[in-house]
């Protein structure tokens, strides 16, 4: 969909060398966008040399919590729903195979 750029914002020898991917419909725009991210890595706080921009992005599309086990539970729905119950039932069973239960009780407590 697009093109890969390796980027590095610092200008240290061992800063780090970042992935950047540009759609293609945005490669006119390439420097304006390289731009705009130097100067947002230039303050870089809390993780120097990265964009504050792109941490910021990356903050709000963690999936954690009530999400993630939504998730699971839609992709184990989908997975077993052509499966006889014997069948399920192993599923289900193999899902929590070796999963600490007592631990999840008291996990958000």
């Amino acid at each position: 969909m697009g093109r890969l750029y390796l980027v590095k914002f610092g200008d240290r020898p061992f800063d780090p060398v970042w992935p950047v991917d540009i759609a293609e419909w945005e490669i006119n725009d390439v420097p304006r966008i390289m731009g705009q991210l130097l100067n947002d890595a230039q303050p870089g706080f809390p993780i120097p040399d990265f964009p504050q921009c792109v941490q910021k992005a990356h903050d709000f599309a963690k999936v954690g919590g009530i999400e993630i086990a939504v998730l699971q539970d839609i992709l184990f729905n989908g997975m077993v729903q052509n499966l006889t119950p014997q069948e399920r039932e192993k599923i289900l069973r193999i899902r929590h195979l070796g999963e600490n239960l007592t631990n999840r009780r008291y996990k958000n407590a």
